[in-house]
């Protein structure tokens, strides 16, 4: 008669990829929605200047009304 041994395998490994494939998306989620909040809420504007308020002076070149010289509106394109 013959004596049979059998030893059993090792036991499986989890493999945990699965959990950082979720830990990783739930972490851009995360950030994403910190930086939609942060502009949309007011975390992203800009300074007020050092007076308080500000002072923009703009002078804008007088046109010649609806005429487009050389029939361009602008660019580099040579004129048709």
């Amino acid at each position: 008669m013959d004596t049979v041994v059998t030893t059993p395998g090792a036991a499986p490994q989890n493999n945990s990829a699965a959990g950082w494939v979720i830990a990783v998306i739930l972490l851009i989620a995360l950030i994403g929605a910190g930086a939609y909040a942060w502009t949309n809420y007011g975390g992203g504007k800009a300074a007020a200047p050092a007076g308080g308020s500000a002072n923009i002076n703009v002078t804008l070149p007088t046109g010649s009304g609806d005429s487009m010289e050389g029939g361009m509106v602008g660019g580099d394109a040579a004129p048709q």
